[in-house]
């Protein structure tokens, strides 16, 4: 199924500076036209790149393996002259200054972060390169092979990105994750140039505190922004970026609430504690297919949250 994803950015100083909020909104979809963001402080500067649409990042797919399946393999060449395309499309001013989120969720650049088609996939090309090593030592190389490979492919990738669109700011969704190993990392941290952690409410706050049934309490979300978006500043530094990426509804993996929009406690905790954890900014994503669900957004823009966001101001 095709989802269409509604992008927005709000993008905030942080505490410290002084200086007031600024929002921006990034709309895709052919629902987009139906979102009037007029007499709003919300402004357009952010684009995603998704993983099938970025050069041709290898990745499994439903199960089969797709432009060479792990990084070791990818047609680099190939790779490159397609990123340019994908870039100059999604961003055709040179100069561009705003943010750009790579959506790279398929895997990641550590042995870790494989999951177990990527391993076996590695397995057996370390395997046919070297037949007659022990099972142990082709563990090691195929291990040594795919982290070789992630860390060439995004440098690489990282590297054009900033050659043709210098300004823009450049990060991954969801990056730093929790369990990054970011001392492991320090070659991709010094690469990005904006930081995306994700900060989605799950569940719904009950006024009495309890668990269970779509419910948790508020202490929990709170602690798992925390821990991510200082996770975030860290490895950022104090001269980057770091924008919390959330969004408006319950997110889907709730049974009991999920796909309904935030109610105005969450809303307002959900906007503002990432900021007080030290985000600079905020992303609001979620998919807009339908004009039922436009609808449904321009009513929950106009009574909830651009008059949470003015409160920012």
């Amino acid at each position: 199924m095709l989802v269409v994803f509604l992008v927005a950015t709000a993008v905030f100083a942080r505490s410290d500076s002084g200086k007031p909020p600024i929002f921006l909104w990034c709309v895709t979809g052919p629902e987009q036209h139906r979102i009037d963001l007029r007499g709003t402080p919300i402004q357009n500067s952010a684009v995603i790149f998704y993983e099938h649409e970025f050069g041709v990042i290898p990745r499994f797919w439903k199960g089969k393996p797709e432009r060479g399946g792990v990084p070791q393999a990818v047609d680099m060449n190939a790779h490159l002259a397609r990123l340019r395309i994908d870039i100059e499309k999604k961003v055709p001013d040179p100069n561009w200054a705003g943010y750009a989120i790579i959506d790279l969720e398929a895997w990641g650049p550590l042995w870790e972060h494989a999951n177990e088609e990527y391993r076996q996939l590695s397995t057996s090309i370390a395997r046919r390169n070297h037949p007659q090593r022990p099972d142990a030592e082709i563990t090691r190389i195929a291990r040594a092979n795919y982290e070789l490979g992630a860390r060439s492919l995004l440098e690489k990738t990282l590297a054009e990105c900033k050659r043709l669109r210098p300004r823009t700011k450049w990060g991954f969704y969801n990056w730093p994750h929790d369990d990054a190993q970011p001392e492991k990392l320090d070659w991709l941290w010094r690469s990005i140039t904006a930081f995306y952690p994700v900060c989605y409410t799950i569940h719904k706050t009950a006024p009495d505190g309890r668990s269970g049934d779509g419910y948790a309490p508020a202490a929990h979300y709170l602690a798992r922004v925390k821990a991510t978006v200082e996770g975030a500043r860290r490895v950022a530094g104090p001269d980057r970026p770091v924008i919390a990426l959330v969004w408006v509804r319950y997110h889907d993996m709730n049974p009991v609430f999920g796909n309904q929009f935030l109610d105005q406690p969450d809303l307002e905790r959900m906007l503002q504690a990432p900021l007080d954890d030290g985000a600079d900014g905020l992303a609001f994503w979620d998919a807009i297919g339908t004009k039922e669900l436009a609808d449904q957004y321009r009513e929950y823009l106009r009574k909830s949250l651009v008059p949470a966001l003015r409160s920012l101001r």
